[in-house]
């Protein structure tokens, strides 16, 4: 039905990559071990296991801090839509649990401990 109506003239649609769209990706995806996104290669899970650095780690900013995501590269696929050779990149990731820091109560924390440390260094 979406496909009728971008290519249904009356409608007006000319955006290339909305008609493009329409038509659908092609059943062909290509799997890749890893993508290189805004100067940073990232790397799945399984290609980064014999690697010295692993870089399968993702992170996803939420509108505040608890909405932020984490998990790790699992697949990088690569689709090509029909009506106009317009190709996408798409990520598997699966999740992982990062339990929520409050940044004021690890400050916190981390300071009491360094004033235990020094209290007792002047008392040896």
């Amino acid at each position: 039905m979406y496909k009728q109506f971008v290519e249904h003239e009356d409608n007006g649609i000319t955006d290339p990559l909305l008609r493009s769209l329409a038509w659908y990706p092609s059943k062909k995806a290509t799997s890749w071990p890893g993508c290189y996104i805004n100067g940073y290669n990232f790397h799945t899970v399984v290609y980064g296991i014999s690697k010295s650095t692993m870089n399968s780690g993702v992170c996803v900013r939420g509108s505040d801090s608890s909405f932020d995501f984490y998990g790790q590269l699992q697949d990088v696929v690569e689709i090509e839509y029909l009506g106009g050779g317009e190709k996408k990149i798409l990520g598997d990731l699966s999740e992982m649990h990062v339990p929520p820091v409050d940044s004021e109560e690890e400050y916190e924390d981390a300071s009491s401990t360094e004033n235990e440390d020094e209290d007792d260094e002047e008392s040896d």
